[in-house]
């Protein structure tokens, strides 16, 4: 009898674990169920870092990457990552890096662990999101690669020393 309390006890706790983790629609004409932005929209304006990188918000990078047939790269950050901190103030400062950013690619960062909106061509998707649903983010600092035609080309997750972003930026272009 004992056997058969475990079992069903795992079983229920099964079902609930697939039941919460069921996936939302990617894109949807109203903000996601769950997204907590009470209709607060994530920022619309380009920002340009200490290294001269210009980061563009999400739904305007696509479309520029698009009309200047750059690939897209997406930081995936959260604001408590020290490797993200990392990564920002060592890898993307470095000249090389800073080069091949600037001239192969369009850049974008997408803060993983809030819950503002983006609007994507009258589409509504949180930050956090965005990045677990589209790009199954799952650990930050992540970057995204997309082609200009909007193609996934690849995730990277985890801390990028400059060396080892410089080679997958080469491979990328």
């Amino acid at each position: 009898m004992k056997r058969y309390t475990v079992v069903l006890f795992i079983a229920a706790v099964a079902i609930l674990a697939l039941s919460l983790s069921a996936k939302q629609p990617l894109l949807a004409n109203e903000p996601l169920k769950g997204a907590k932005s009470d209709g607060m929209y994530a920022s619309t304006k380009p920002k340009t870092d200490g290294a001269g990188l210009v980061w563009y918000p999400y739904p305007d990078a696509l479309k520029k990457s698009k009309k200047e047939g750059k690939h897209l790269m997406v930081h995936f950050t959260a604001t408590w990552c020290g490797w993200c901190k990392k990564m920002e103030k060592e890898s993307y400062t470095d000249t090389s890096v800073t080069k091949l950013l600037a001239k192969n690619f369009v850049l974008s960062k997408v803060c993983g662990d809030q819950d503002s909106l983006f609007d994507i061509d009258g589409y509504q998707i949180s930050e956090r999101q965005l990045g677990q649903t589209q790009y199954c983010v799952r650990s930050f600092p992540t970057l995204a690669f997309i082609s200009p035609e909007g193609q996934n080309l690849g995730v990277l997750p985890g801390y990028q020393n400059a060396t080892s972003l410089i080679k997958v930026l080469e491979f990328v272009r």
